[in-house]
């Protein structure tokens, strides 16, 4: 007679095994259990400040390899800017020394942050021409004129003592001279 009762346990522990499966199909399952405590944070340490580094300017000068220069503005005889170069106008000849084919100055930084233009410019000389002219813009600058008739060339080469900003001596190249020419209308053309 104990067959049936324990047939009733084992039916009755199959259904709530049933009933637990059945229940894991549509609820989703529950932690049991204190919930997670916060995790305390450790403090950042600050990074350390950068320390400039002493070989990040170079220290020296990589050598000049030309004074390049060309036609910056162009003025007729009342200083108005004019597309034509004409008798008793001026003209303005702008340069750049360039290290190693490329510019180091305020415009252009290729030298790594060191002050490589010689603060005395350059050296201009018109070679061909009977207009006046004299260097400007600390010696960057060449002005033609007032313009006269006639075939002009001018010359603009490193000085002889060449020197970066610190007064350091520059190593210049052979042909670091550049020239230009230009002939002043007596008129401006007819469009």
């Amino acid at each position: 007679m104990n067959t049936p009762l324990r047939t009733r346990r084992q039916l009755m522990a199959l259904a709530a095994l049933v009933a637990s499966f059945a229940a894991c199909d549509n609820d989703p399952p529950t932690a049991a259990g204190p919930s997670p405590s916060p995790v305390a944070l450790s403090t950042p340490t600050p990074a350390p400040l950068a320390t400039p580094d002493p070989n990040a300017t170079p220290a020296s000068c990589p050598p000049l390899t030309r004074w390049s220069s060309g036609i910056h503005n162009i003025t007729d005889g009342d200083t108005k800017p004019v597309p034509w170069i004409l008798v008793g106008g001026h003209v303005l000849i702008d340069s750049t020394p360039l290290f190693n084919g490329r510019p180091c100055n305020a415009e252009r930084d290729s030298c790594g942050g060191r002050a490589c233009e010689d603060p005395r410019g350059a050296v201009w000389t018109l070679e061909e021409g009977n207009s006046p002219a004299q260097p400007r813009g600390d010696g960057y600058q060449f002005r033609i004129g007032p313009l006269v008739p006639g075939f002009h060339r001018w010359r603009v080469c490193p000085r002889a003592d060449a020197q970066d900003a610190q007064g350091h001596p520059l190593v210049t190249g052979e042909s670091a001279c550049t020239e230009g020419s230009f002939t002043p209308l007596a008129e401006p053309p007819e469009n």
